[in-house]
This record gives structure tokens, C-alpha cells and sequence, in this order.
């Protein structure tokens, strides 16, 4: 979907767990963040919601099936990082809050990457070299915060130059990540 000129094309979700605070993330084997830690997600596929394809892609990454309503939308993210693409790409941003239970399963393997579950501090400190760049501009906020966010990320090549934050009015999208 196109939105004021971004290709949102992308889902990316948090797993948390409300018993202990930590946080199910993805080191990634693949480019883009190749391996740095991320949440888990991936492209939206023709015909899917943002909703409907982030609870694919954690099935598909890390075998977990989680109803709709563990999903709470967070925001969008978007970026200009790959050159000679002629518009900026972004992502929708959810949350999932998931009990101690789903905690203590093995991790699957994946072609994805390596999955762990990390502390929350830690995966958002901003002198963190081992996590995608950006994590520590929206992640805290994302999984305590209230408000929906849109983090725009300003790239030359590939260094995170700035990141301008802002509310998003409600409404601006509906709770599944779709843009009116």
C-alpha cells in the first residue's frame, strides 16, 4: 500500500512477555540488518492485510500461532535507505503481548535467523552495535507507549543519519495496520 508517498510493504512485530518483560527477537541471516537482532516479520504478501501477514510470518518464523487479539498496532516505520529506489519503504509496527508459557517452548530453527528471547533494555540501548539501527528510537515507546508512532528514518546509504518521530492521529489507521 502506498501512503503519502511511502511503500509500505513491510510488517514487523515484538513478542513480549508480560510474565518476565523480555523480548522474542530474530538475528537476522538474511539482508537487510544481516546479523542484527530485529523483531520478527516480513513482506506483505498480494491480498493481505498487515494484520494477517505479521501472524503468518511468526508462524512461518518462529512457530507461533497467536489469535488477532494478541496483537496490538503500534505505528509505521519507514525509510529511504536503498539508493535508486524512486520512493521511500516502510513497515507496520505491532506488538504481541504473550504469556510466560510461549516463553519456556524451544525456539525453531530457522532460515531466517537465530531466535532468543532478550531483555527489552538491552535490544533498545542505543549503544547497542548488535541490533538493527533504529530499534532504539521507537521500541520502548512501541511496547509501553499508548500512542501510535510514525519513525521516519533518513539513510545515506547505509548510516541511520536522523530519525524524525511523531504521533499519528487516531484514526489514521485501523487497529489491523490498514490505511483508510
Amino acid at each position: 500500500m502506498i501512503v503519502d508517498g511511502i511503500d509500505i510493504r513491510y510488517t514487523l512485530c515484538f513478542c513480549v512477555d508480560v510474565s518476565g518483560g523480555e523480548v522474542l527477537a530474530l538475528k537476522r541471516a538474511k539482508a537487510p540488518n544481516k546479523g542484527l537482532w530485529n523483531g520478527l516479520g516480513g513482506k506483505i504478501e498480494p491480498g493481505e492485510s498487515p494484520l494477517v501477514n505479521v501472524r503468518r510470518e511468526l508462524r512461518e518464523e518462529a512457530g507461533i500461532d497467536l489469535p488477532e487479539s494478541a496483537f496490538l498496532f503500534r505505528g509505521i516505520v519507514t525509510w529511504n535507505r536503498y539508493p535508486g529506489r524512486s520512493q521511500s519503504e516502510g513497515m507496520v509496527l505491532f506488538v504481541a503481548r504473550v504469556n510466560g508459557e510461549l516463553r519456556r517452548r524451544s525456539l525453531p530453527s530457522s532460515d531466517e535467523g537465530y531466535l532468543a528471547w532478550l531483555s527489552l533494555e538491552w535490544l533498545a540501548a542505543s549503544e547497542n552495535v548488535e541490533a538493527a539501527d533504529n530499534l532504539c528510537h521507537f521500541l520502548i515507546d512501541a511496547i509501553s507507549g499508548r500512542e501510535l508512532l510514525r519513525v521516519a528514518c533518513q539513510y545515506d546509504a547505509t548510516t541511520l543519519l536522523g530519525v524524525c518521530r511523531e504521533v499519528l492521529p487516531t484514526g489514521t489507521i485501523d487497529p489491523e495496520g490498514n490505511w483508510p
